[in-house]
């Protein structure tokens, strides 16, 4: 008996209000894949009471186990053979509160995320910092400090670049200020079917 065909892991990264939700939803429509969030629910009800704290220590250990517990449901869905398009992953955990903790990283923490279930690649949605800086401003919800505050305050897209270089990733880095949604997902799509993905259309 042959056995199933294992889907492709595709994480789509980038700093908050770069377009990573609609990417991703576009990418998941076209190949037909599931797409996941970075929170699971069994524990997403916990953000809130953790997010007041106010304490980097407490969100890092928090966001570190959502990818420990999110990495085993996109191995799970894997081997069904569907394709997964995950919206954030350890990456952003990562970078974050290296930057909150000022690089006081326990060196345990990337020894975690590398022993974790690696993407087959990972798209990085480039945008300006200024053009990301007014749209967060513009959106009529709450500032999170260990969200949109830090990323208000500081360009990290250094930060992923070294940290997917530390790590030996497969990234895709797209520009998607100057391209349209459209372009930017043609651009990706591409990418996809150029390492085995099938497209439903």
């Amino acid at each position: 008996m042959k056995s199933m065909k294992r889907g492709k892991f595709i994480v789509i990264e980038g700093l908050d209000a770069c377009g990573k939700s609609t990417i991703s939803q576009k990418i998941t429509a076209y190949f037909d894949a599931v797409m996941l969030n970075a929170l699971p629910k069994s524990i997403k009800p916990w953000l809130h009471t953790i997010g007041k704290t106010e304490h980097p220590e407490a969100t890092f250990s928090y966001f570190t186990l959502c990818n420990i517990i999110k990495a085993q449901e996109v191995n799970s869905i894997l081997a069904t053979g569907k394709n997964v398009i995950l919206d954030r992953y350890f990456y952003s955990t990562y970078v974050y509160h290296k930057q909150m903790l000022n690089g006081n990283v326990p060196k345990e923490m990337m020894a975690i995320y590398n022993e974790l279930l690696q993407p087959d690649l990972v798209v990085f949605l480039d945008v300006p910092q200024k053009i990301r800086e007014e749209r967060i401003r513009g959106r009529a919800v709450e500032i999170q400090w260990y969200g949109d505050a830090v990323s208000l305050k500081n360009d990290l897209t250094n930060s992923y670049f070294e940290m997917f270089k530390e790590l030996n990733t497969n990234v895709l880095i797209v520009d998607n200020y100057s391209n349209s949604a459209n372009a930017t997902t043609a651009i990706i799509v591409d990418r996809l079917k150029a390492i085995g993905l099938d497209s439903c259309k």
